[in-house]
């Protein structure tokens, strides 16, 4: 199957990006769909906003639980990188191998319209989740120079990390806290990429 995807794209790093994103969006996803038996050509606007509203709803719960139960906290930690990682998998899927999760029954206006919804809560997950990792760790092990009772100050972080500002009020103070910065800012232009790719693409195609 490697070889094959190979030779249809010329290169072996894109046949194993494939491979990687698409067992990522299959098993974080499709399986979920399938599981209440809406198949792969079958899936409506509803349904992913469903799945997305839920997702939201869902981290923020885990969020207010881990103020006072660290093992709430250790399972958003998982559920949350699973989530990042999902929305780095679609985005690519979209970008360089044309991924399309709607039905081909929803028009391609409608299709074009809901690009757009899918990365605003791309980027809520994401900021709301960064929040959490940088206010989780800072409580457990210090990894920010801001007070670690402040969720709001975390979230602030998280913004200007994603929007990659850097005022420098608050700055990482241990190798985690390097590590988490660095992640969020290729996740925040890897994911304005692939929104100014929206843009550009539903442009051209109301000019045709």
């Amino acid at each position: 199957m490697l070889r094959k995807k190979a030779e249809e794209y010329h290169s072996l790093i894109l046949s194993l990006l494939f491979h990687v994103c698409d067992f990522i969006v299959s098993r974080t996803l499709l399986d979920l769909f399938r599981l209440f038996g809406v198949k792969r050509d079958q899936i409506k606007i509803r349904h992913l906003e469903i799945y997305l509203c839920s997702t939201t709803f869902l981290i923020l719960l885990l969020i207010y639980l881990s103020w006072s139960s660290n093992f709430a906290g250790w399972i958003l930690v998982i559920l949350g990188s699973t989530r990042i990682l999902q929305v780095i998998s679609i985005n690519a899927m979209s970008l360089l191998f044309g991924l399309r999760l709607l039905s081909p029954e929803v028009p391609d206006r409608e299709r074009m319209r809901w690009h757009f919804i899918a990365i605003f809560f791309s980027v809520l997950d994401i900021l709301f989740l960064y929040g959490f990792f940088y206010h989780f760790f800072n409580r457990l092990y210090g990894v920010l120079s801001v007070s670690p009772d402040s969720f709001f100050d975390h979230l602030y972080f998280a913004m200007i990390t994603l929007m990659t500002v850097g005022y420098g009020d608050i700055v990482p103070l241990s190798a985690l806290g390097k590590f988490l910065a660095i992640s969020e800012t290729f996740v925040g232009v890897f994911v304005f990429v692939f929104l100014v790719n929206s843009a550009v693409s539903r442009f051209q195609r109301h000019l045709e």
